[in-house]
Order: C-alpha cells, then sequence, then structure tokens
C-alpha cells in the first residue's frame, strides 16, 4: 500500500460520509411532520449516550460530542427553515 492508495480510499471514504451526512438531513427534515418541537433534548440526550458506546482509541468522546454538536445544530437548522 502506498500513499496515493490510501488517499484514494480516504476519499471514497469522505464521499460516503457526504452522501450518508445529507441523508441523514434529509431524514431529519421529514422528522419535522411528526414532531411539536424542533429541539427534542431527550432525543439529545440519547445521542450523546450511544456515541460514548462508540468512542475509543481512535475517536474520543470529546470529538464526537463536537461533530454530532455540529450535526445536530444543521439538522434543527434545516427543520426550522423548512
Amino acid at each position: 500500500m502506498d500513499l496515493q492508495t490510501i488517499r484514494q480510499t480516504i476519499d471514497r471514504i469522505d464521499t460516503s460520509l457526504l452522501r450518508l451526512l445529507k441523508k441523514r438531513m434529509e431524514n431529519a427534515r421529514l422528522s419535522k411532520q411528526f414532531k411539536k418541537a424542533v429541539k427534542d433534548e431527550n432525543r439529545e440526550k440519547e445521542i450523546y449516550a450511544k456515541l460514548e458506546q462508540h468512542s475509543g482509541a481512535l475517536l474520543s468522546k470529546e470529538f464526537l460530542y463536537d461533530l454530532y454538536t455540529l450535526i445536530l445544530k444543521e439538522s434543527k437548522r434545516i427543520q426550522e427553515n423548512d
């Protein structure tokens, strides 16, 4: 394996991550019709609790928390502006 191959793999992974994020945002927008309010503290607590289970040597709790804070912020923005 060489650097070029690794970078190509990273590029494919990045493309997949972006596709999944778009799909997540589409579903966040759809969920709005079933909720009374955009903000759902209980749901956010559930999400953060699941993240703690998936943190580890490569993915720290802090990184996952920061990442999902941004994801949830964007999800709410989409729901509010739809």
